[in-house]
């Protein structure tokens, strides 16, 4: 299948990790993509991702034209079975799109609950599509709409074993964490249980986005991961945390809606308070195995599963939306 996908790339972007990871699989699956992407951080045209698939840079990055147009032309989009939109109301407006030839048919996923009332608009008035929500549950009248919940990745390296990772709590995604929060949890953790265990966020080791393989690493070879995430009004859902779940370190979340879709599986621990954070480490460092800990906490007869990787079910399920609105 022919796929043209609309999004950010190789840039500090979820969005950009995002198409990347479907990208990739699809790309595995012998399937023909194309990437209209971003021009570089400094808006050269002439740039390599280092993708096997091809990548079409059309737009400026945070530049003056970005809002404004694409250089592309509609007589390369008919040659596509089928576009995706990686939609997000800061970096797409929907003159964007009404450039694409009426026959083509349409796949958007909405990476943010705010959409735009013009999208909204555009959206309507084309006949081929269908609308993925991937991260939230928002309702949007209309559409046809289908949900794909963020799936736990591939591991990229060979798991290290709880005892051999570093006594290490990792914080990542956006800044969002609560860094008092989880110092408080460490303080209490060596005053009570007496083990040391440092904290290292994103933002504290480098100014630079991870990249995957980075960020597999660092949560590979960390026993404890915390994203803790303020509460919010929105219907939202945490990507973070799947990618947290791609090894079996010991995450940590706050209770709230940022991480219900993950609520039942055995390596997240909901947790209010720093006390009750530092009472689940220590209780892991006794057993010095997250498959022992978890049993010691869960009710009799029930064992503990680990976290199994949805990365095919995710892929799967986009490509038969993709078939589904190429036969329409």
């Amino acid at each position: 299948m022919r796929i043209g996908i609309f999004s950010t790339f190789d840039v500090k972007c979820g969005i950009a990790s995002y198409t990347k990871q479907l990208a990739d699989e699809l790309d595995a699956l012998g399937h023909d993509l194309t990437i209209f992407c971003n021009y570089n951080l400094n808006n050269h045209k002439d740039v390599d991702f280092g993708v096997e698939y091809e990548t079409y840079p059309c737009y400026e990055w945070y530049g003056e034209t970005n809002k404004k147009s694409w250089d592309i032309n509609s007589e390369l989009l008919e040659s596509f079975d089928v576009l995706h939109i990686q939609y997000e109301s800061w970096l797409w407006a929907e003159d964007y799109f009404r450039n694409i030839p009426a026959e083509v048919p349409i796949v958007v996923t909405f990476h943010s609950s705010c959409i735009s009332p013009a999208f909204i608009q555009y959206i309507n008035s084309i006949e081929n599509q269908v609308v993925c929500l991937t991260h939230h549950n928002v309702g949007c009248p209309g559409f046809n709409v289908r949900r794909i919940p963020m799936p736990i990745l591939r591991q990229t390296e060979v798991e290290i074993p709880f005892a051999a990772k570093k006594n290490r709590l990792f914080s990542f995604g956006l800044g969002r964490n609560n860094d008092k929060f989880c110092l408080e949890a460490l303080s209490i953790l060596k005053d009570k249980f007496g083990v040391e265990v440092e904290y290292v966020t994103e933002y504290s080791t480098r100014n630079k986005w991870y990249s995957d393989e980075e960020l597999g690493h660092m949560i590979n070879d960390s026993k404890f991961v915390a994203l803790m995430y303020p509460a919010t009004g929105a219907e939202v859902s945490s990507s973070a945390v799947c990618r947290a779940l791609t090894y079996k370190s010991l995450v940590f979340v706050s209770n709230t809606k940022w991480f219900e879709h993950v609520a039942g599986n055995d390596n997240v621990k909901g947790v209010d308070t720093p006390e009750k954070m530092a009472e689940h480490m220590g209780l892991a460092f006794a057993y010095n195995s997250i498959a022992d800990y978890s049993n010691s906490v869960l009710p009799e007869g029930q064992e503990y599963t680990p976290p199994v990787s949805t990365m095919t079910e995710f892929v799967d399920k986009h490509l038969e939306i993709y078939q589904e609105v190429a036969d329409d």
